[in-house]
């Protein structure tokens, strides 16, 4: 279950208080929960998390590597799994704030987490979907 109406959460504050909702609220309670109860909880994201750049960080002002060795922003082939996200929609920052509440709740009681949020498939430059 999620919001995702993503025009009508950029446009309207109440539309965007249901993303933070179903897309930060809930997914912390079910992550809470899944500690409690002990049962595995699958968490989906949005490629929305990201900016849509796909350039190495070098090429990009303001990040030549030093604030994450260069793994930032992806690639040219897309973004990996240490890419940091940077949501640049109200949408996507719902998308995000759920995916770091999860990663909260799973932190508490695991030192080292088995988690990965998982993302719709995304397209990249070489056409191929990618899921991270």
């Amino acid at each position: 279950m999620g919001y995702n109406a993503v025009d009508l959460a950029e446009e309207d504050e109440a539309e965007y208080e249901k993303a933070l909702l179903l897309n930060r609220d809930l997914p912390k309670f079910l992550a809470q929960e899944s500690v409690k109860q002990g049962f595995l909880l699958v968490h989906y994201s949005s490629d929305y998390v990201f900016d849509g750049t796909l350039e190495p960080p070098a090429e990009r002002q303001g990040c030549a590597g030093g604030c994450c060795g260069g793994n930032c922003h992806g690639s040219k082939e897309g973004y990996n799994e240490d890419a940091l996200p940077n949501p640049i929609s109200r949408y996507g920052e719902t998308k995000y704030a759920g995916e770091e509440e999860v990663e909260n709740a799973c932190q508490r009681i695991l030192s080292d987490p088995p988690l990965a949020a998982l993302r719709p498939p995304s397209k990249v430059s070489s056409g191929q979907a990618q899921l991270f």
